[in-house]
């Protein structure tokens, strides 16, 4: 996009991940123990379909619960589709968070990945959704605060 051309939707910043889960307590007890959910609004007994919304590190998260009309298949069997997001949350010791999630029975990639001192690795939850444990080098706290080094580093 040009400098001189606006964008059609003006973001003001991001607002939060919506996931449908196959079992909403399940995954309230996993996004809780692995990344420190709190709840802030708890529509499960209210809501149509039931919800939670957390917050992880100042970003929301709403987990909602799968309905499925009747005859439609067992929600439990409901997988995320390819072009399914993928959170991404910044931490600071990649290689200790592996060891640590994969002791405790969590589904993780193999290893730890680096590249250009950038490491993460993969995590998945109870319903196969992939997320993104990331630790940035430059004392940065996000993938745009790396702006200015990529920037340098990858032109030629």
């Amino acid at each position: 996009m040009s400098a001189s051309s606006s964008p059609l939707a003006s973001v003001v910043g991001p607002s939060h991940i919506a996931l449908e889960v196959s079992d909403l307590e399940r995954s309230l007890a996993f996004y809780q123990r692995v990344l420190g959910l709190e709840i802030f609004y708890d529509e499960r007994q209210t809501g149509t379909p039931p919800s939670i919304k957390g917050i992880v590190a100042g970003f929301a998260i709403e987990l909602g619960q799968i309905h499925l009309p009747p005859g439609s298949g067992n929600p439990s069997q409901v997988r995320p589709q390819a072009g399914a997001p993928c959170m991404a949350f910044t931490i600071e010791d990649a290689v200790g968070a592996h060891g640590r999630l994969k002791a405790e029975g969590v589904s993780v990639e193999s290893a730890v990945k680096e590249i250009q001192g950038v490491k993460f690795f993969y995590v998945y939850d109870p319903d196969g959704y992939p997320f993104e444990l990331i630790e940035f080098p430059l004392g940065a706290r996000a993938l745009a605060d790396l702006r200015a080094y990529f920037d340098v580093t990858s032109s030629g």
